[in-house]
C-alpha cells in the first residue's frame, strides 16, 4: 500500500510540475492548495496510519513524505525556499511555504490545510480563481466533491483575466471542470 501511495504521488507532482512549467515562462504567482490526507474525516480509501493524519503536515502523504509537496520542492534544484511558516496560520491552515522559481523568478504559494478542513480548502481555492489572485492556482488533495456539495462559483461580472487550473485528486475532471469555468478560470491540467 505504501509503494502504491509513492507511485500515485510520484505522478501527481510530476504532473504538477508539468503544470507549474506552463507558468514559469516569466515572472508568475502560482497558489497550491493542500488538502491534508485524512483518514478519520474524508472519504478516502485509508493509507498507512502515520501518513493519513489531517493533523500532521509533517509526516502527512501530500506534504511531509519524500513525495509531498513540501519533501519535492524542498529537494528542488529549481526551486527556493523563499519564506515558511510551521505555527499555523489559522484554526484550518496548518502550514505555510513560499517558493521562488530559480531561472524564471515565479512564486508559488502553498497552504497545508487540516485534513478536517477538506470544504475549506475547495472553497479557497475556488476563491482564489474568482479573484484573479494567481496565474496558476493548484488544488492537491482527495476529490471532497464526490462526497459533498458545494454552491458553484460564479465569475466576478469584471473579470477580465483567466487563471489556469490544476486539480490533482480523484477524477477531478468530472467535478472540477465546470466549477472551474463558472469561478472564471482555464483548466489546464484535471485527472481522469
Amino acid at each position: 500500500m505504501r509503494e502504491a501511495c509513492r507511485r500515485y504521488l510520484r505522478l501527481v507532482f510530476a504532473a504538477l510540475c508539468l503544470g507549474v512549467s506552463l507558468a514559469c515562462a516569466a515572472e508568475k504567482s502560482i497558489g497550491v492548495f493542500v488538502a491534508l490526507a485524512d483518514n478519520a474525516h474524508q472519504g478516502i480509501v485509508p493509507v498507512p496510519a502515520a501518513i493519513g493524519n489531517g493533523d500532521d503536515p509533517e509526516r502527512n502523504l501530500y506534504w511531509g513524505t519524500a513525495d509531498g509537496l513540501r519533501g519535492v520542492f524542498d529537494k528542488s534544484q529549481e526551486w527556493r525556499l523563499a519564506e515558511k511558516s510551521d505555527r499555523a496560520a489559522d484554526a484550518d491552515v496548518l502550514r505555510l511555504r513560499t517558493y521562488r522559481h530559480v531561472a524564471s523568478g515565479a512564486v508559488l504559494h502553498a497552504r497545508a490545510y487540516r485534513g478536517a478542513a477538506l470544504e475549506r480548502c475547495i472553497r479557497d481555492f475556488e476563491s482564489a480563481i474568482r479573484t484573479n489572485a494567481f496565474d496558476l492556482v493548484v488544488f492537491i488533495g482527495h476529490n471532497g466533491l464526490m462526497d459533498f456539495e458545494l454552491p458553484v462559483p460564479t465569475r466576478p461580472a469584471r473579470q477580465v483575466r483567466q487563471a489556469d487550473c490544476v486539480v490533482l485528486g480523484c477524477r477531478s475532471e468530472a467535478y472540477f471542470q465546470s466549477r472551474i469555468e463558472s469561478a472564471g478560470g482555464r483548466p489546464v491540467l484535471l485527472t481522469t
